[in-house]
């Protein structure tokens, strides 16, 4: 047995909230303490520090403040927490993107002459919205890229990202391939544990009424990025009085998708909030199909999809960052479309919807567990100090007929 590693994690905001990069971070820090390493989080948090009895394990919160959807340090009171931090580590490793918070771990761990291992999760843009990127944005941009993106990347001894297909897009990483490693992303076991046949058919039961016939699902942050407009116009273009759509979520494009959604009298449309984990499985097997009409480099993977697949419910999805590499596009299982292309979206949708019952996906859903053994091979060749090559990891694996990925019967 290998001797556990003391791993300093950097990752953007702390395990209360609920988002792509969280989940990612915080289910790879639980599955190697599994294994037996030693790792600690540093983190931000806007406004008070959770009282010690409701922080989590071995987390140290650094006070911040929103700026474009990104969490910023302002105290450089603050950075100097970080040098103890990476003193006492084996190993750093950095989630990216982490505003300037991520150079200062960098520029300390290759100082104290600690390897530096940055996944790299999405190019930090502007989520400008409906408007329009602004010149302040392309100006913030270009200063982070310069500043604090490209210096964190070039101080780094290994760049994992989910997907080649994204590192190729993103104006940082493209220029520097040699450093990448494709770790590819994985989902919750005990999501998946929760798909219930009878849950999801009742699920579906209450959401079909005595009006609707089929159900189109969206599960996601309501924010620009997310394309629900493309989603909304792609509705309108369908014409079928018989499918229900479904979006579930929160965030701030509420109010204007209820807006968008009375102006264009999409009667069929309707918005649930927030679904809870024990019910995610069970709503995307109760779909006919799931979409992610993501519009924005924000977006690397859309883990809804992954977790889609794993319900056996096709999806469908816009070309952006790594969507090409991480579903299929065999009309079948799913179909990816252009970017912003309400017109394409609809066909797809139509597609899936004429073609009766739902496939099941050809392979078995890849785990935390499994992206954490990924990363522990990566963790403990960087501490042995051969950065070298980037190492064969795991694959998706041929899934077994009758598994638990199987669909929920009596669709459509």
């Amino acid at each position: 047995m290998t001797p556990p590693l003391n791993i300093l994690v950097v990752t953007p905001l702390p395990p209360s909230v609920t988002g792509g990069i969280e989940e990612y971070a915080y289910s790879v820090v639980g599955a190697l303490r599994e294994r037996g390493d030693r790792v600690r989080v540093l983190t931000s948090h806007y406004g008070d520090i959770p009282s010690r009895e409701n922080r989590a394990p071995d987390v140290t919160y650094l006070a911040a403040k929103e700026l474009w959807g990104r969490p910023v340090c302002f105290r450089i009171a603050a950075y100097l927490r970080i040098i103890s931090l990476v003193r006492r580590s084996d190993v750093v490793h950095v989630h990216m993107p982490f505003p300037f918070v991520e150079t200062v771990a960098a520029g300390l761990a290759k100082v104290m002459g600690k390897p530096l291992l940055v996944t790299y999760h999405m190019d930090a843009v502007v989520d400008s919205g409906r408007t329009g990127p602004k010149p302040m944005h392309y100006i913030a941009e270009g200063l982070y890229r310069a500043v604090s993106a490209v210096p964190t990347v070039k101080l780094s001894e290994r760049v994992c990202t989910n997907t080649k297909a994204y590192a190729l897009q993103s104006r940082v990483l493209r220029r520097r391939m040699a450093k990448v490693q494709v770790v590819h992303q994985g989902i919750d076991a005990r999501k998946v544990a929760d798909l219930a046949p009878e849950k999801a058919a009742r699920m579906r039961r209450e959401l079909l009424g005595d009006t609707y016939t089929e159900i189109v699902c969206f599960v996601g942050r309501l924010v620009p990025y997310k394309g629900l407009d493309v989603l909304l116009r792609a509705a309108r273009g369908l014409d079928r009085r018989k499918t229900l759509f479904v979006i579930g979520g929160r965030g701030p494009e509420e109010p204007h998708l209820r807006r968008t959604i009375a102006e264009l009298g999409l009667t069929n449309v309707r918005l649930i909030g927030f679904v809870p984990d024990a019910d995610l499985m069970n709503l995307l097997a109760a779909a006919d199909v799931v979409v992610s009409p993501s519009i924005s480099m924000l977006e690397s993977t859309p883990i809804t999809l992954l977790y889609a697949r794993a319900a056996g419910t096709p999806v469908v999805a816009s070309d952006v960052g790594g969507t090409e590499e991480s579903i299929p596009n065999d009309g079948a299982s799913g179909i990816i479309v252009p970017t912003g292309d309400a017109g394409a979206l609809g066909r797809a949708i139509r597609t899936f919807l004429d073609s009766g019952p739902v496939h099941r996906p050809d392979v078995a859903p890849r785990f935390w567990s499994n992206v954490a053994e990924d990363y522990a091979r990566v963790l403990r060749q960087l501490h042995a100090g051969s950065p070298g090559m980037p190492i064969a990891l795991s694959e998706p694996r041929p899934i077994a007929v009758g598994g638990p990925s199987d669909s929920v019967g009596g669709k459509g």
